[in-house]
């Protein structure tokens, strides 16, 4: 509420994701040649070609089809400030031009929970399904957010694939141990900051009764 009202707690993730991204992170290799076995020259081919791929790759990886992949960063970091974390799904599709079939989904944190039917799984807390070592396995996600309407399916997805690739996982900053789920940036001044969203209303319908 906060944040969609266009308060003082709309500025706080704004201002980080503006400084942590900017415009955007993107890749500058800086290949170590003389481990490779290679010369200065070919790394320095190799390292032009890493960047052109990238923005090829960066033009053609989200699922949506509508942004690049620095916007999706902006998108993903802001989610996870309001939020407290964001679901972040690597799937594959190659579409008809494009020249890399992976694909980027970025998944609201609402969508991720514990199905009612394993509510009394142990192993499953907030959505994140985990080992016996306390290693994540796997994330229970809705079809649909919450609030929408209609019938809502949860799926389990695989943390990792069957060769060990990432498949899905959370952003999140951990500041305790047994934590799976993010907070939100704000969470310990949501109390000041909405009642010094009073008391700044108070003091603009003062003014505007005054000048009436």
């Amino acid at each position: 509420d906060l944040f969609h009202a266009g308060s003082l707690g709309a500025g706080i993730p704004k201002t980080i994701c503006t400084n942590v991204l900017g415009s955007g992170l993107i890749p500058k290799p800086q290949i170590d040649f003389e481990v490779l076995g290679i010369d200065e020259e070919t790394a320095r081919t190799i390292q032009k070609k890493i960047v052109r791929e990238w923005k090829i790759f960066s033009k053609e990886c989200d699922a949506l089809r509508r942004d690049n992949l620095e916007e999706i960063q902006q998108t993903a970091l802001m989610s996870q400030l309001i939020n407290g974390d964001v679901g972040i799904s690597i799937q594959y599709s190659l579409r008809k031009g494009e020249r890399y079939g992976t694909k980027v989904l970025v998944i609201e944190a609402d969508r991720i929970d514990t199905p009612p039917d394993k509510t009394s799984n142990p192993n499953i807390r907030k959505g994140v399904e985990f080992g016996e070592l306390g290693e994540i396995v796997a994330y229970h996600v809705y079809d649909k957010h919450p609030s929408d309407s209609g019938a809502k399916v949860s799926k389990r997805v695989e943390a990792y694939t069957k060769d060990g690739l990432m498949n899905f996982w959370m952003l999140l900053d951990v500041e305790r141990v047994g934590q799976y789920r993010g907070v939100p940036v704000i969470a310990q001044s949501i109390e000041k900051i909405k009642q010094l969203d009073r008391y700044m209303n108070a003091e603009l319908m003062s003014a505007v009764i005054s000048g009436m």
